[in-house]
């Protein structure tokens, strides 16, 4: 079905796969505080027909120009542990200096 994330969560862990939505609560009035997502999402894993996606309804208030309201963060050492169904044969990873 959908995975939900409560307005009041500032990080997750893990793989999270969604049939159909993965939604981001957020307030009508705002600010809200930032989600850090570390590891993986999956929205419409069942590839279903219809208009399912990724939901941000997060917002920053002031803060929206200049930082996300949602931040993903690649934890590569999830990798070794993910159901074999979610594994590739070959990955290549590389840390580079910004």
């Amino acid at each position: 079905g959908n995975v939900i994330v409560d307005t009041s969560v500032t990080r997750i862990d893990g793989l999270y796969s969604a049939d159909k939505n993965f939604t981001v609560e957020g307030t009508p009035t705002g600010p809200d505080p930032q989600l850090e997502i570390r590891g993986t999402v999956v929205a419409n894993a069942s590839l279903s027909t219809g208009l399912f996606t990724f939901r941000n309804n997060r917002s920053l208030g002031a803060a929206n120009s200049t930082t996300p309201s949602v931040v993903f963060r690649e934890r590569p050492d999830f990798i070794v542990n993910y159901p074999d169904f979610v594994k590739q044969s070959t990955r290549i990873w590389q840390e580079v200096a910004p």
